[in-house]
């Protein structure tokens, strides 16, 4: 099912790579660390999950999202989806 897959026709701009490179990184390695964590028992859901969230965001993931927005707004407009 690729309900939640881009089209390949979605592309960043070489500034919107770099940004999004930039973050992504740290965010990914975050994460993973992170949810091991979860995973382990180390962390609990129900205290730590928003801390978790909120660490994300304030990593730019939510910079990284609009990034891909953009992207896929420029494809819809370009290809009338």
């Amino acid at each position: 099912d690729d309900l939640y897959t881009l089209p390949s026709q979605v592309e960043l701009t070489q500034d919107e790579n770099l940004d999004y490179s930039n973050l992504w990184s740290d965010i990914a390695t975050y994460a993973a660390t992170e949810v091991f964590k979860f995973v382990m028992g180390e962390y609990n859901f129900d205290s730590d999950w928003d801390n978790f969230i909120d660490t994300l965001k304030d990593m730019g993931l939510e910079d990284c999202i609009d990034i891909y927005q953009d992207a896929y707004d420029r494809y819809v407009e370009a290809y009338g989806v």
